[in-house]
């Protein structure tokens, strides 16, 4: 069993932390004591501590305005079983200079005292690394953050370079990384020299069908390559349509706005039949189906812009959104010489059941805004209950109008 207590506070620009911790019993090991602790061996002396007792932490760090921030931290830890103290005192100081990132870093640390053996749960003798006995560790690391992006004119590409020095051993570690295609492709590379020289560099591409990654890895005598390939496929009676993923211990659902494409659906895009694949539903539950309504064309209209939708586990549904191609119009509708009444309701009259409707609320001069519109049709005005409180005027468009921008009417309503 352990105990765990911790403060803060901040004191306008300084903020200081503290914390404490107490294990109860002796068999009681923190993650970093499993890290170091090994069981014995037949025959070998069982010389080492075992978990921790009790550890103390203090924490300052300071803002510098402009000039950055530097912070200030310690611990101070006893043993169970043991008469050994370890120590631990860091100092950073991290900026900004035009951009680029930098931090310094300093560390020390101690170790020291005698320890005795001790044993796990199971009876079993377990031992620290008794290297960690009487030991000093004095550590210097410095990091630099580039912004390649911006000297590059390229807005995703950063690099950085770190060095350290541990008990005299040297590491340096540089690498570079950015993003393309509005950031659908992303890759890096780095490299690393710490006695033995390693490096490793990865590229990934995600589409709307799916996504492909490939990287590239070596060290001392090893190299290694990896690729990888996902996307799903569904089969269904309008034919195959592929998407990002199909959640088989989840929901999906296959979204269709007819012959539009490139229309984005909860991350899912639809291709050229308008058809979308849509993975990783929440089952059982109510799903939120939005289509992002700021890249659908101007001569497109939906009967809705969102859906909900409770898949069964493993299930594909089915979510048509009712919607047609036509033009944007701007009518000013004429009733004997004058406008039509501010307020009224503008619908147009179409035959069949599969028509949608397209209405519109009249402003000021008789004008009404109306999308989706065919070459020609009859738009009814009304603006009360009475068969007088209605007008119906008819429409047809000039040849060759272009269906991209917005077209301007007049028309007479009787």
């Amino acid at each position: 069993m352990s105990h765990d207590v911790s403060w803060s506070r901040n004191f306008g620009d300084t903020s200081v932390s503290a914390t404490w911790s107490h294990a109860q019993t002796r068999d009681f090991y923190s993650y970093s004591d499993l890290l170091v602790m090994k069981p014995l061996t037949p025959g070998e002396k069982e010389d080492a501590t075992v978990g921790t007792r009790d550890s103390y932490g203090l924490s300052l760090s300071q803002s510098l305005g402009m000039w950055g921030s530097i912070s200030l931290n310690g611990t101070h830890s006893t043993s169970w079983g043991s008469s050994a103290v370890q120590n631990n005192v860091s100092l950073s100081y991290n900026t900004t200079v035009r951009d680029v990132g930098i931090g310094v870093s300093l560390g020390y640390s101690t170790m020291n005292g005698s320890s005795e053996a001790g044993s796990d749960n199971n009876g079993s003798p377990v031992r620290m690394n008794s290297s960690l006995d009487n030991r000093t560790d004095r550590s210097i690391a410095v990091n630099i953050s580039l912004p390649l992006g911006k000297w590059l004119n390229a807005n995703s590409v950063s690099g950085n370079y770190s060095y350290s020095r541990y008990n005299g051993m040297a590491s340096q570690q540089a690498g570079v990384s950015g993003s393309a295609l509005n950031g659908a492709m992303s890759w890096s590379t780095s490299q690393s020299l710490t006695g033995t020289k390693t490096g490793n560099a990865s590229a990934g591409y995600s589409g709307r069908f799916g996504s492909v990654s490939t990287g590239y890895s070596y060290g001392g005598d090893s190299k290694s390559v990896s690729y990888g390939l996902n996307g799903g496929l569904a089969i269904h009676r309008h034919g195959v349509t592929l998407g990002r993923q199909v959640a088989l211990s989840g929901g999906n659902a296959l979204v269709e706005i007819p012959d539009v494409s490139g229309i984005s659906v909860n991350g899912a895009v639809t291709d050229w039949r308008g058809y979308a694949l849509v993975g990783g539903l929440t089952p059982y539950d109510r799903n939120r189906i939005n289509v992002d309504m700021s890249n659908l064309p101007g001569n497109v209209e939906l009967d809705a812009s969102s859906k909900n939708v409770v898949p069964t586990r493993g299930a594909m549904v089915e979510i048509p959104f009712r919607g047609h191609r036509g033009y944007r119009l701007m009518v000013t509708l004429r009733r004997s010489g004058d406008e039509v009444p501010f307020g009224s309701t503008a619908s147009l009259k179409q035959d069949g059941e599969e028509a949608m409707p397209v209405t519109g609320i009249v402003g000021d001069s008789g004008q009404v805004y109306m999308s989706g519109m065919p070459e020609k049709g009859r738009i009814t005005a009304t603006w009360g209950e009475d068969k007088d409180a209605q007008c119906t005027a008819t429409y047809t468009l000039p040849a060759k109008t272009d269906m991209s921008l917005l077209n301007e009417i007049t028309a007479r309503c009787e």
